[in-house]
């Protein structure tokens, strides 16, 4: 299984419990205030209003009172592959994980209620199963299959990562003389997603999706929950990433 962002922090939290614990009972006040960060710490990774707030500072760049993009004159879509199940046993043609689903979803609503532009699918090899298979070729029939004619659709299979959907996705904009192009991407992606197209040298209008900061609150969300650990995975990873890549000049 995948080691998460908040897996490390959690087992952090839980030693400044256990130390709290040990310091108070041999009466060394000094170092109490473990105790309250422990205690604090685990709340807040459990707690929806503050992931909430940690989401917002990814989200809360683009508007979500409709659905149409800002603008319409691109000459592209792009979307960026998330998650996929390869082929196996269990089904020999892979699978398309939801967050996938949803961006080609919004890339296909784009198409047909917007512009009818070229679509760039970006996603390398899924590993595994019984026969080799993309991202890229899972969200190629996907669009099909959401009434995107074939002729319609470009394939990027080689990458690996954000950078890389980006990097060789402009390269296919570009050989096509492609200048613009409408981004999708989940909204807490969208930050550094399309800064790494940008700096590729293809403008973006960025036309999120799957938004996850709630506009109505209801009485259980002020709950700790375990959903709220997940969330804070996202976010972690998110800043995270767009630390390294605004350090590593991709940005």
């Amino acid at each position: 299984m995948r080691l998460t962002y908040i897996d490390p922090i959690l087992p952090g939290l839980q030693l400044a419990f256990v130390l709290s614990l040990w310091a108070g009972w041999r009466r060394i006040g000094r170092v109490r205030w473990l105790l309250a960060a422990g205690c604090l710490g685990f709340f807040l990774c459990t707690w929806t209003p503050f992931y909430h707030l940690c989401l917002l500072s990814l989200e809360s760049w683009y508007p979500t009172d409709s659905p149409y993009p800002p603008e319409d004159d691109f000459d592209a879509i792009v979307v960026l592959a998330a998650g996929a199940e390869p082929p196996s046993r269990w089904g020999p043609e892979g699978v398309i994980g939801p967050g996938t689903y949803v961006r080609c979803q919004h890339a296909a609503w784009l198409y047909k209620n917007v512009k009818a532009v070229p679509v760039v699918v970006s996603g390398g090899a899924l590993g595994g199963g019984v026969r080799p298979a993309t991202y890229a070729e899972l969200m190629r029939l996907l669009l099909i299959e959401k009434g995107v004619p074939a002729y319609h659709i470009w394939t990027e299979p080689e990458s690996a990562s954000t950078y890389e959907n980006t990097l060789y996705s402009a390269r296919i904009l570009r050989a096509h003389g492609v200048e613009k192009a409408a981004l999708v991407t989940e909204a807490y992606h969208m930050p550094r997603s399309a800064g790494c197209l940008r700096k590729q040298g293809i403008a973006v209008v960025a036309a999120p999706t799957g938004f996850m900061t709630p506009t109505v609150y209801d009485w259980e969300d002020f709950l700790p929950k375990n959903r709220a650990i997940g969330v804070m995975d996202i976010v972690v990873h998110e800043w995270v990433g767009l630390t390294w890549y605004w350090l590593s000049g991709r940005i």
